[in-house]
């Protein structure tokens, strides 16, 4: 992973002319938005909603996350911009809804697995399991540090269990993603979005994101321009450059957006 692609910007802008355009996508939390305690106060600062907005104006946008579509619609709240919620298991194309469909197992297994993961929570303090439909995501940022690993214990026997060949897991940053075992995930649903936003069969895809879950993306999009925000930890990935925090992620959508 080279270091910082504010550095290589020259290179980068000779790159995307050259291909006649690019398509931008973001993770949301630790990208867009710093990452919080409680995920419902999540917000943009106004300065990373100007950027995403002058991006928008310059090149199609779209925002890919393992929120619901719904919540980070209503997060970001910005023109033009399309999304992929719940992992890329829900979507919106230029205003344009669709999703995937999910059989009757996986959800079943994800509602057995909800309510015996409630029971758990209960005994560990700070633990909450949060129900998005598609997929659950069970967090325990506010659970004592000593028990993290007896709570994951117990939570990934309960899917594995329950859920059996039906589910799968992700760990996210002090978060256990639940999903549907459908052979669909986040790099596939922003590589599908990457083609149906292109301007042209040349277009550059560009992904920014900053967590475990978005290396799924890196790898779909490994010959695009991968980024990784370093904030939220981990400096092992399969993105090819890398951005300090959610203010250099702000300094170059501006960039992008005058290219």
């Amino acid at each position: 992973m080279k270091r910082d692609i504010l550095a290589r910007r020259a290179d980068i802008a000779r790159r995307i002319k050259s291909r006649g355009g690019a398509v931008v996508l973001l993770d949301f939390d630790g990208t867009l938005a710093p990452i919080v305690s409680v995920p419902k106060k999540a917000r943009m600062s106004a300065r990373m909603r100007r950027a995403l907005a002058a991006c928008a104006r310059r090149f199609p946008v779209a925002v890919v996350t393992g929120r619901a579509f719904a919540d980070v619609r209503k997060r970001v709240r910005v023109r033009g911009v399309s999304f992929a919620g719940n992992h890329g298991l829900e979507w919106s194309i230029r205003g344009k809804r669709s999703e995937v469909a999910l059989s009757a197992q996986p959800a079943r297994a994800l509602a057995k697995v909800k309510k015996l993961l409630d029971t758990i929570t209960a005994r560990y303090r700070g633990a909450f399991v949060e129900d998005k439909k598609h997929s659950l995501a069970v967090h325990y940022r506010h659970v004592r540090a000593s028990r993290h690993s007896a709570f994951l214990r117990e939570a990934r026997k309960i899917v594995h269990d329950t859920g059996g060949k039906h589910l799968r897991t992700i760990p996210g940053i002090l978060i256990l993603n639940i999903l549907p075992n459908v052979g669909w995930d986040k790099g596939k649903a922003a590589r599908m979005m990457y083609t149906q936003l292109r301007t042209s069969r040349a277009s550059v895809p560009v992904f920014v994101g900053d967590d475990a879950t978005d290396e799924d993306v890196f790898k779909a999009l490994r010959r695009g321009i991968t980024v990784k925000v370093l904030s939220s930890g981990g400096k092992k990935s399969y993105a090819h450059y890398a951005l300090d925090d959610l203010r250099a992620v702000e300094k170059f959508l501006v960039w992008l957006a005058c290219i």
